[in-house]
């Protein structure tokens, strides 16, 4: 009886680690594109990227029997610390003896959707202060009044061609364990609800149901402009500053100022998720009557989740933020 037990059983704790992941992960759609390196335990809290730089051309011929120059590869390191987050339930003997419903099951799943979208936004505020911006309109997050548009998109390939950005390639694996999955190359938008309806009327926008043998590579995903190779993925944590744009009652409005959204257009290798290896996400439950003298009774216990894991920009040039408005009634 747990009433009694002061450790749960390992097989119920894993039990509950495997349902947290499974209810976080699908909600995690900013996670699938950053460069993963897990910091193995017992490393300090830091890890580094460290990026080599592109060597300039050698245009220059050799001279016959005389070595050239050695060419000096440089190099950028970048360092980001890992932080932890997490949240439980308090639960008393009443409610686990007298309620019908699975408890610790209930709490569990709705712990699991409060780390996914934890975790999202907390890699979404990291990715949308990445300097390399596309305004709709004008050149200020101020002047916004206009939806996204297909010319926008051709300016934002252009710009990522140029940057010689790669096709997204590979994603983080809906799986527990870390590790990733091959996907069909792209470039990659993530886009609010209210944006997605602007894109959906796009010319060339094709659908999910109408890709053919054109895989879907996440639940998440809505369709693709295949023209301009740029995939689009929804999710409603988007960031969206309420009423920072100009003035508009045909735009999505707070007090008649249109809304400003962020859709972020991603290649390979933008930013970095640094979990800490073995405590990424874990679920942590503590018996009624595991408390000691602080709980004498065995009147309370706990359930709750624990990360350890950071993001960090790896490249400015290899993402783009356009921040735009978006039509209040789409035709």
């Amino acid at each position: 009886m747990l009433t009694t037990t002061v450790e749960i059983p390992s097989a119920i704790t894993e039990f509950y680690n495997r349902q947290l992941l499974e209810r976080a992960l699908p909600y995690m759609n900013h996670d699938l594109f950053g460069q993963v390196r897990p910091l193995p335990q017992g490393n300090s809290k830091i890890a580094k990227f460290r990026r080599y730089e592109s060597l300039g051309v050698a245009t220059t011929p050799l001279t016959e029997g005389v070595p050239p120059n050695s060419t000096d590869p440089s190099y950028t390191d970048v360092t980001a610390t890992v932080q932890t987050f997490g949240a439980y339930i308090e639960y008393s003997d009443d409610v686990d003896l007298t309620n019908p419903d699975p408890t610790l099951t209930e709490f569990d799943d709705i712990l699991g959707e409060q780390s996914g979208e934890t975790l999202d936004i907390l890699r979404r505020d990291v990715v949308v202060t990445g300097t390399n911006i596309q305004y709709q309109t004008g050149s200020t997050r101020a002047g916004q009044n206009a939806a996204i548009t297909l010319p926008t998109l051709k300016t934002i390939l252009r710009t990522m061609e140029r940057n010689k950005v790669k096709y997204i390639t590979r994603i983080l694996s809906g799986s527990p364990n870390v590790g990733s999955d091959a996907v069909p190359m792209s470039y990659v938008a993530i886009v609010h609800p209210d944006v997605a309806m602007d894109v959906r009327g796009l010319t060339g926008f094709i659908s999910i149901e109408d890709y053919g043998q054109l895989r879907q590579i996440h639940e998440s995903e809505i369709g693709a402009i295949p023209a301009i190779r740029v995939r689009f993925l929804i999710n409603s944590n988007a960031k969206k500053w309420a009423g920072a744009g100009s003035g508009s009652t045909t735009m999505v409005n707070t007090s008649s100022v249109a809304d400003v959204y962020a859709t972020v257009v991603f290649g390979m290798n933008a930013f970095g998720i640094i979990p800490l290896r073995g405590a990424a996400l874990t679920s942590h439950l503590k018996a009624r009557g595991s408390g000691g003298t602080a709980d004498p009774l065995d009147q309370v216990g706990t359930i709750g989740w624990k990360a350890k894991t950071t993001t960090k920009i790896l490249n400015d040039n290899f993402m783009v933020r356009i921040e735009s408005a978006a039509t209040l009634t789409p035709s």
